[in-house]
């Protein structure tokens, strides 16, 4: 069977999260994406565990669960992101890990030796003061079926990889690396980027949409797609690692421009210290790696180390050229969330306003689920239900022939349009600098 697996989501209980992210919501907007498998988030949070043990039913022998109140088709495993926090050679970092468990029993068990390391009912994304390689070291003592996959590799913050992170794997996770599941891309990276860094040819890369909202937009926006015979906690790993007669076909990806760190910058609104007083950005700090270097990574604003992007980032660490690929690599593709797409082809200022809401549902009640739509349907159909304009724009993200502005510092990219517009807007942000430098480079 097909699996589209999206793994590491998280529930109302983690900080900046949604109070939409009960489980009725997530079944339901779950199965309008087109999913099958959805991580539960945050097992170790008590409310949220008491939920789930309520409100999910083991399917049998399968160590998955569905969802009591809907005879949806989707399956849940349970899952949680851990942050790790330790010193390392006097700098403090940040580690964000998700793990794979097998069952209720297990996942009590692993609560009852994780809450020595943090208080685990104050974030559905507990803090656990205890490093990367003892984290991984204690939980695989616990049950050695219990999977780990660094987080966001490359992501500016709390990643192992990223500008606050580590230069490798190995030197993070020390003699525990061996014991890592798989890697995942994170949104402001993608496989490309990665099989550039030969040290991570070893690891499986997953993605997952690390949500913190229900919504279509945010729910499945990054995922995996499976094939096994039947699906179980036990097929999923050994189809991550791909043993058995199991597929492991290729990832879906947000356009790496798309994701919040992908160049070098800080915000707007930021604010900074100068002579005394706190002052704010009053316009964008957005730059290529190549820019971002020759102005030593100092922002001209403020005069502050700019957020290091996730491109630099793998610009500093890659030992192979660009356009380099693995044997055996598994496969990928860029997506766009299909009401984000709307939203930008009816220049409406919401996702999920009413306009956009009836279009994607007319979409998906014809064709099924969402990765149907953006994955397979033809675009004749498409126009007869939503117009040329949405089926010429959906047709050309699935073949790679859309551009996007470039995310930074913490702030979402864009998809570009109208090629000329962006570009005079750019040209009078730059004016804002007086010629200090140029803002982007978008070649």
């Amino acid at each position: 069977m097909k699996v589209f697996a999206d793994l590491h989501i998280h529930s109302l209980y983690s900080t900046g999260t949604s109070n939409k992210m009960a489980l009725e919501n997530i079944d339901r907007y779950g199965e309008m994406k087109g999913l099958n498998l959805i991580g539960t988030g945050d097992f170790t949070h008590p409310k949220w565990l008491k939920e789930l043990k309520e409100k999910l039913i083991e399917v049998e022998n399968s160590e998955l669960y569905k969802f009591r109140k809907r005879s949806s088709e989707i399956r849940y495993m349970i899952t949680g992101e851990i942050s790790t926090n330790f010193e390392y050679e006097g700098h403090i970092k940040r580690i964000h890990n998700l793990l794979l468990v097998p069952n209720f029993e297990i996942a009590e068990q692993l609560i009852d030796v994780l809450k020595n390391y943090g208080d685990l009912s104050l974030n559905g994304r507990p803090e656990l003061e205890i490093s990367a390689s003892e984290f991984v070291e204690i939980v695989k003592s616990v049950d050695q079926r219990v999977e780990i996959i660094p987080c966001h590799i490359w992501t500016s913050h709390f990643s192992v990889l990223g500008q606050k992170g580590f230069n490798s794997v190995k030197e993070c996770y020390e003699d525990q690396t061996e014991n890592l599941l798989a890697l995942e891309t994170g949104l402001s990276a993608d496989p490309k980027m990665c099989w550039r860094v030969k040290e991570l040819d070893k690891f499986p890369l997953v993605s997952n949409s690390d949500c913190h909202s229900p919504y279509p937009h945010r729910l499945g926006r990054e995922a995996n797609i499976f094939e096994v015979e039947r699906l179980t906690y036990d097929s999923l790993i050994d189809a991550i690692r791909g043993k058995r007669n199991t597929g492991f076909e290729m990832t879906i990806e947000v356009p790496p421009e798309y994701g919040k760190y992908h160049y070098t910058g800080h915000r707007k609104d930021r604010r900074y210290l100068i002579s005394g007083m706190w002052k704010l950005h009053e316009v964008d700090v957005c730059f290529h790696p190549r820019e971002a270097l020759k102005l030593n990574n100092i922002c001209p604003i403020c005069r502050r180390t700019m957020t290091i992007g996730v491109l630099q980032r793998v610009e500093e660490l890659a030992d192979r050229p660009d356009g380099y690929i693995p044997p055996n690599s598994t496969s990928f593709i860029h997506l766009i969330p299909l009401t984000e797409l709307l939203m930008y082809i009816k220049n409406t200022s919401s996702p999920v306003v009413k306009s956009i809401w009836e279009t994607y549902i007319s979409l998906i009640q014809h064709f099924g689920n969402e990765y149907n739509v953006m994955l397979n349907a033809p675009k004749d159909e498409i126009s007869q239900i939503a117009g040329p304009k949405v089926a010429e724009a959906i047709i050309k993200v699935r073949l790679g022939q859309i551009k996007y502005k470039p995310g930074f510092d913490g702030v979402y990219g864009g998809i570009i349009f109208e090629t000329k517009k962006y570009e005079q807007q750019e040209i009078h942000e730059n004016k804002r600098f007086k010629g200090q430098t140029k803002l982007t480079d978008f070649s």
